[in-house]
């Protein structure tokens, strides 16, 4: 005889406290379940807070970045012998720093959505030539992607960057939540060589 025929021929007491009993387990394991749900969804909240407060932050930084080109064109125009990017030509430069960018992106594990060669630059007598590109990925990867592009050798300036999160304000996620990084940097171009000087004429020989 098994346990649910034992129950059934049992006496109206033992069923009573065996439907009873049912009962609470039924109870508490809804409460369980409620309970793990409801501390997911705490936990998913907690996450979400920090990216937003992480993203803040890098804002925050990047807002800098005018003040940040000011002392890093200082540091170039005091130095002895500035470091200017190199290449047989100012588009040989720019291919180089793409292929640059792209092992950066592969390194800190983001997407280069979209690159192209910015705007010439000219101040001071001096050239800059540089790369505007909308980047994806991580927090961490944006990160890191920011500080190689800062502390570049030789010498790259962020002159523009806005940084958007795909996080909807109202929703939870799971994962972890991707930024897109739009960004315009320079390096510095070697001077132009000066005109050269006219060819000597060549020399004659004394006619007899």
């Amino acid at each position: 005889m098994d346990s649910l025929t034992r129950i059934l021929n049992a006496r109206p007491r033992t069923r009573r406290l065996v439907a009873i009993g049912l009962l609470a387990g039924s109870i508490v394991g809804a409460g369980l379940l409620t309970l793990a749900a409801v501390s997911s969804v705490y936990a998913s909240r907690e996450a979400v807070r920090e990216q937003r407060e992480n993203l803040g932050r890098m804002q925050a930084v990047l807002a800098l970045k005018p003040m940040m080109e000011k002392s890093a064109r200082a540091a170039i125009a005091d130095t002895d012998r500035p470091e200017f990017l190199s290449g047989a030509s100012d588009s040989v430069i720019q291919a180089d720093l793409q292929t640059w960018l792209d092992g950066v992106a592969r390194q800190n594990g983001v997407n280069i959505m979209s690159v192209g060669n910015a705007p010439a630059l000219q101040q001071k007598g001096m050239r800059f030539a540089g790369l505007r590109a909308d980047i994806s990925g991580p927090n961490e990867g944006i990160q890191g992607t920011i500080f190689a592009i800062e502390a570049a050798k030789p010498y790259l300036i962020i002159r523009q960057a806005q940084l958007h999160s795909t996080l909807d304000s109202q929703s939870v996620t799971d994962g972890p939540t991707e930024l897109v990084l739009r960004v315009q940097f320079y390096g510095a171009l070697p001077p132009l060589a000066a005109t050269a000087a006219p060819a000597a004429a060549p020399a004659t020989g004394a006619t007899q």
